[in-house]
């Protein structure tokens, strides 16, 4: 007899499996991203098929099997409908979760990863019509990179961002430069190289608050337009770098 063991998680994706089963991969709290196997779904009185559908919180009795582990049962308990009825909130959730299926390796347990993955889909499940003007096509980047930058600190690349990365007696006021290659900011008497650019003090101070506080708060800050893309910036190109 197969054991079993209880995961909770997000569903990131569904795909067809053969011609009868599915396919998920699952962020769970117990083990990271899984891949599991529904079986039967294409069945009309599948009990299942309705549970598994991505951008789902689910509560999952899994079952060792020989060549893959399979889900026995699954609940959902948060379909996070008002980020699927809302084209916005789901081209933004969706991003996320390309990022994670893409970037994080399979079960590999880290429970900062998954609070920041959930903190992420309850904030956006729950932001007011009266907030979504923050959702703009223009704001997808910006909160896309937050997540990022988030989760790479989980992973170890997090920049040093408050002295000067060649010279830590550098401070605050003296930096003027990101440099992604070397992971972090440095000053100008320091700038030899071409794999740096110019940014603010406004930027680094929202880089800093981006990885203290949650989305409930970060939602809700009024962005200057010309911050925003700088603050993009330096997180993409730190990130390119990184993981391309």
């Amino acid at each position: 007899m197969h054991g079993t063991y209880n995961l909770n998680g997000i569903i990131l994706s569904r795909s067809a499996l053969k011609e009868r089963d599915s396919k998920i991969v699952f962020y769970s709290f117990e083990g990271g991203k899984i891949n599991l196997v529904v079986r039967g779904t294409s069945s009309l009185k599948s009990k299942l098929s309705g549970h598994i559908e991505p951008i789902s919180f689910c509560n999952v009795m899994a079952v060792e099997g020989k060549q893959f582990d399979y889900a026995g049962a699954v609940v959902c308990t948060n379909a996070y409908a008002n980020i699927k009825n809302d084209y916005s909130k789901t081209i933004l959730a969706g991003k996320v979760i390309s990022f994670l299926i893409k970037e994080i390796k399979e079960e590999e347990e880290d429970i900062n990863i998954f609070n920041i993955l959930k903190d992420f889909l309850d904030t956006l499940n729950n932001l007011e019509k009266s907030n979504l003007n923050f959702l703009s096509l223009g704001r997808f980047t910006l909160f896309y990179y937050f997540f990022i930058f988030k989760i790479m600190k989980e992973l170890g690349f997090s920049p040093l961002l408050n002295c000067c990365v060649n010279n830590p007696m550098h401070k605050n006021n003296e930096i003027k430069y990101f440099d992604y290659k070397k992971g972090g900011v440095i000053c100008a008497e320091c700038k030899k190289e071409n794999h740096s650019f110019q940014v603010s003090k406004n930027a680094i101070n929202l880089l800093n608050l981006v990885l203290k506080e949650d989305f409930g708060k970060l939602f809700k800050i009024d962005y200057q337009e010309d911050i925003a893309r700088e603050v993009e910036k330096i997180i993409s190109s730190f990130y390119r770098y990184q993981f391309d």
